[in-house]
């Protein structure tokens, strides 16, 4: 475990701190309890570890400031949020599909909001034992018979971001297309790996 609290936010040692408040809240909403319902028990733990060290950290950043005659800016630390200050994190979500295989025949990968939309939909499935594992922090993969891929993504992914375009690794050359016709290219008694993740 690191002590350095810059280290623990990710931060420069120069930082300011607005800098590390900004750093300490995108983390702190990334590992927050209310954000974990339905997770395993280990990604909880892991999560309320890194909570502890989130918080140590940034009452140590506090304390320095306050330390060195700058209890302004400690003050500032602790004010809420500007207007010029977003309090949402940006969220960049990844997804693919890749047909299972010895000889793949498809695989296209895309992103943005309709990768965290596949995400979210894998993440509903993992909680309800459904189809769906989670593989990694925020990275869920699911294993489905072609009918049922093309199902989840026209409904949960094409019906939302209609305009999220893939792009086509397998066959090569394939370029890029919306997705909505992508998913046309899943043979229904085919099985395909469908894969998403979301990361702030």
């Amino acid at each position: 475990m690191t002590t350095d609290p810059h280290d623990v936010l990710g931060i420069p040692r120069d930082a300011t701190l607005a800098e590390a408040r900004s750093a300490y809240r995108r983390l702190a909403e990334l590992f927050h309890p209310d954000r974990l319902e339905g997770h395993r028990e280990e990604v909880k733990v892991e999560a309320n570890r890194r909570m502890e060290e989130l918080n140590a950290a940034w009452s140590a950043i506090q304390q320095g400031a306050a330390s060195q005659g700058r209890p302004d800016l400690a003050e500032a630390a602790r004010a809420p949020a500007t207007r010029d200050e977003p309090e949402e994190v940006t969220v960049i979500g990844n997804a693919e599909v890749r047909h299972v295989g010895p000889n793949p025949r498809l695989h296209m990968r895309w992103a943005g909001d309709g990768a965290q939309a596949a995400a979210m939909a894998l993440r509903r499935l993992s909680q309800g034992g459904v189809a769906a594992r989670e593989v990694d922090w925020g990275a869920f993969t699911a294993t489905l018979e072609g009918v049922d891929t093309r199902r989840l993504l026209e409904e949960v992914v094409v019906a939302r971001h209609p305009q999220t375009i893939v792009e086509v690794l397998i066959p090569e050359g394939g370029g890029t297309i919306q997705l909505a016709e992508a998913v046309t290219r899943l043979q229904p008694t085919e099985r395909y790996d469908l894969y998403a993740e979301t990361f702030a």
